[in-house]
């Protein structure tokens, strides 16, 4: 049974809106810009979208490293074992 892709682009938007991630928003902007916002203002824009752009790649490139070694991994410990269908 597969997902319609709406249908899990709207969880995941609704997922990021709860409560318990809103405090974390902040220190996820923070991570991403490398930086504070007073240092954000005291920066010229160009820097501030050079900057913002490289490190939010990079950071989506992280994430998708780890993510594709996890799966890669895992597909890797139940190979031949019959425990996973694929």
């Amino acid at each position: 049974m597969s997902v319609p892709v709406v249908m899990a682009f709207a969880a995941g938007i609704l997922s990021f809106l709860s409560p318990c991630i809103i405090p974390m928003i902040s220190v996820y902007l923070t991570l991403v810009t490398g930086t504070t916002l007073e240092g954000l203002k005291e920066k010229p824009a160009e820097w501030r979208r050079s900057v913002i752009m490289v490190n939010t790649l990079l950071f989506v490139f992280g994430f998708t490293v780890v993510f594709v070694l996890a799966g890669a991994a895992t597909k890797h410990s139940h190979y031949g074992k019959g425990s996973v269908a694929v």
